[in-house]
């Protein structure tokens, strides 16, 4: 369904809106102040603040920890080379498999081939092992699951990761901290986010912190 506030897009079962955080319930409510001697209801107005196009939200943090965030990045674009190699890595190995070993007459030039195969075995399933916690870190996911798959099974994981899409990493919001505090941690964030050159959540993080605390505009936009 469509957000009866902002109009973007949200999941069926929402209960507040994950872009502009409006209770969905609450949108074209009528908002008595009182009721004047004529018996119709006096609307009451709602201050906004659109500086840059945001809107300063009155939520509690109770209430942003309840708003569902979006899971995954759809303007991510799936790494698809990594799918390629995968297929190619796995291909040769089904062919080898199905050839059979080589047969050598020299035991020594058998000895060193196999040497050499060893070890360009291990060089290469470092290089994917390297490749696949690179394109974890871009997809929010864990890399120590994923690079340990990759050592043991480089192509399984280049295949499966080249398809998977990009997680939204979450706010995190602690009840226990003040506003101020939770948009401080999340600038933090966002800085981190932006030093790994991954700036579209770096953006988001800003925001963010912004949203809990409109005085970090300054800070974020470093």
């Amino acid at each position: 369904m469509f957000c009866k506030n902002c109009g973007n897009q949200i999941d069926i079962d929402s209960i507040f809106c994950s872009y502009c955080g409006i209770k969905q319930s609450d949108v074209n409510k009528p908002i008595l102040n009182e009721i004047n001697h004529t018996g119709q209801a006096q609307p009451k107005t709602v201050n906004v603040n659109l500086s840059f196009g945001r809107k300063n939200t009155l939520n509690t943090i109770l209430e942003i920890n309840e708003n569902k965030q979006p899971k995954y990045d759809f303007s991510y674009i799936k790494e698809s080379e990594a799918t390629v190699v995968g297929v190619l890595l796995l291909a040769v190995t089904i062919g080898f498999a199905i050839s059979g070993p080589i047969m050598f007459n020299n035991y020594e030039k058998y000895r060193q081939i196999k040497v050499f195969t060893s070890i360009g075995a291990v060089v290469l399933r470092i290089i994917a092992t390297l490749w696949v916690i690179e394109i974890a870190k871009r997809q929010n996911r864990k890399t120590i699951g994923w690079g340990t798959i990759a050592f043991f099974s480089p192509s399984i994981a280049l295949i499966i990761i080249g398809l998977q899409s990009k997680i939204f990493a979450k706010f995190e919001i602690n009840d226990n901290l003040s506003r101020e505090e939770n948009s401080q941690i999340i600038c933090g964030k966002a800085v981190v986010f932006l030093h790994r050159n991954m700036f579209n959540e770096s953006i988001r993080f800003s925001e963010k912190a912004i949203e809990l605390n409109p005085s970090n505009i300054n800070k974020s936009s470093t």
